[in-house]
């Protein structure tokens, strides 16, 4: 499978390019629709800080808290494009 073909599949598994441009020689696709989403989520998110994050000596560790933060935007992006795919968006 070519570079080509396996970029396209990410793609299509993803939701497709956000902000697709047509043309017939498009090398570059830019964000995919679960990309946006999630980038979306974390908007909506504000300055919220999860209840589960880790401390360490009673210290908030940041990377650990933006790691969960990502992983929630994602899910928030994996419903989303859920949603679409059975027409309820």
């Amino acid at each position: 499978m070519d570079a080509m073909t396996q970029m396209v599949e990410l793609f299509e598994k993803n939701g497709g390019a956000a902000f697709p441009i047509d043309t017939a020689n498009v090398t570059f696709f830019g964000l995919t629709v679960r990309d946006y989403f999630a980038g979306q989520a974390l908007v909506a998110l504000g300055t919220w800080t999860p209840s589960y994050q880790a401390t360490i000596g009673g210290v908030v560790n940041p990377a650990e808290v933006h790691a969960a933060r990502a992983q929630w935007a994602y899910a928030q992006a994996d419903a989303m494009l859920q949603a679409r795919s059975l027409g309820e968006g």
